[in-house]
Parts: structure tokens; sequence; C-alpha cells
């Protein structure tokens, strides 16, 4: 069950990610294993995104804590530790997009 989840997770948000990606080169479809490795990669990206969303629930929970019990130091780490999941998060759901970007300014060089 928790497979067909992450697969159904990882359809919709590599459709998102490939339709902000722009199109792609039609060369790279015919390469032996692309299919295999899209299905990893996507799989990947949606274990990726759980983590960070539970990265950001223990975040929260260390804030939350440091606050209840005055510890200013605790909460400052909860407060740093959301924001670097969530900056994570940006990046992993803007890979494909960012990798496009990438070749597109190497093939122009």
């Amino acid at each position: 069950m928790l497979l067909a989840i992450s697969t159904k997770l990882a359809i919709r948000f590599g459709g998102i990610v490939d339709t902000v990606a722009g199109p792609k080169d039609a060369t790279n479809a015919a390469a032996p294993g692309a299919v295999k490795l899209k299905s990893l990669i996507a799989d990947i990206r949606t274990w990726s995104l759980i983590a960070v969303v539970i990265a950001v629930i223990i975040a929260a929970v260390l804030w939350a804590w440091g606050s209840q019990s005055q510890n200013a130091a605790q909460a400052t780490q909860g407060k740093k530790g959301i924001l670097v999941a969530i900056a994570a998060g940006a990046v992993i759901v803007a890979a494909n997009a960012l990798i496009q970007w990438g070749v597109d300014l190497g093939s122009g060089v």
C-alpha cells in the first residue's frame, strides 16, 4: 500500500516538475533503461519529500518545546530546522528545472 501511495505521489509531483522544466530532448527517451531510471528518480523524489515533511514536523516540535521551556537556543534550532527543510523541499521540487537550466547554460558556452 505504501508503495502504491509513493508511486501516485511520484506521478503527481513528476508531472508538475516536468511541466515546469519544459520540453525534453527526444534522444534521451530512447536511451536503454530510461524508463526505469525515470521511475527510480520519481520514487527518490517522493521519499525525499516525505522526509522533508517529517523534518518540518520534528523541527516544529523542537521549536514548540524550546519555546515552552524558555530555552531560546532550542527554539532557534527548531526555527532553523524548519527553514532548512522547506528550502530542501523547494530544491527537490525544482530539481528538473534546475538541471535543465544548467544544461541550457552549459550548451550555450
